[in-house]
């Protein structure tokens, strides 16, 4: 089915929309739906879907608009040629994603965007980022930064951040740091330590510096003794320990020890 005749179909049931029937609009929508499904036209369906979240987008109706919208990822899945295809998609996607009010299934649908669609994407990990950042959920907005290379909006966010932490902020940032690096960020990494480290002269941040210079050097030695130096802060915050285990098995092909709970865990939850 050609595009036009996409666009008609909806155009008959944007009637709907103009009187208020919003679960209506989004029933018939989703009837449409299983013809096209049932007689596997995925590409068509996938047109479908998109071009009625935008519709109903128009007329501020974000839960419908999300719900069509993972519809739609659902179906564009289900293409043949998915890998090649899904690029063509992204821009459109994104525009219905910013349309779409914040809330959970909103960084949901964005977790599964970046982890089946567009691998980490920066634009979506930033949009979502800041969106989470301004509602005050510090730890999605955390999650999200974690993959994004905006630096002027990581600082933003790091300074709104440790205030809302009085006697913790060299620890948030320390974790981040180690975060960055965790991911194959270290150059980000360094560059967030830097920025605080005159504000923040403590030991977890003299850490970090050095555990830095230790990767910059390539010297397992020195990052060995570093941790044995450096031990007693582990005591107060096991992750920041689950953390350096994962970034030496990455710099230096320490083997890992087993994932603890602790430490999957905060990995898998950093993007829901």
């Amino acid at each position: 089915m050609e595009q036009t005749k996409i666009e008609a179909l909806l155009e008959k049931s944007e009637g709907l929309l103009q009187e208020g029937k919003f679960y209506e609009y989004e029933q018939k929508v989703k009837l449409l739906s299983h013809r096209f499904k049932i007689n596997g036209k995925t590409q068509e369906l996938t047109e479908l879907l998109l071009g009625a979240a935008l519709k109903v987008l128009n007329f501020k109706q974000s839960a419908i608009g999300a719900e069509l919208l993972k519809l739609a990822l659902d179906a564009l899945k289900s293409i043949q040629n998915f890998d090649t295809v899904k690029g063509e998609y992204k821009a459109r996607i994104v525009s219905i994603l910013k349309q779409i009010e914040y809330s959970t299934g909103k960084t949901a649908l964005a977790s599964q965007l970046i982890k089946e669609f567009y691998l980490y994407d920066n634009e979506i990990c930033t949009l979502i980022a800041k969106e989470a950042q301004a509602n005050k959920e510090y730890p999605i907005a955390q999650g999200f930064f974690t993959f994004s290379d905006d630096m002027p909006s990581i600082f933003a966010f790091l300074k709104e951040w440790v205030a809302t932490a009085p006697g913790e902020e060299d620890y948030f940032i320390a974790r981040f740091v180690l975060i960055k690096l965790s991911v194959n960020k270290g150059l980000q990494g360094k560059v967030i330590k830097t920025f605080f480290k005159k504000q923040f002269d403590t030991p977890i941040i003299h850490f970090v510096d050095f555990l830095i210079e230790s990767i910059e050097l390539n010297s397992e030695k020195a990052f060995r003794l570093l941790i044995e130096k450096y031990d007693l802060l582990f005591e107060r915050d096991q992750l920041l320990y689950k953390l350096v285990r994962r970034i030496a098995a990455i710099y230096f092909n320490i083997a890992e020890e087993k994932p603890t709970n602790i430490l999957s865990g905060f990995l898998s939850s950093l993007l829901g």
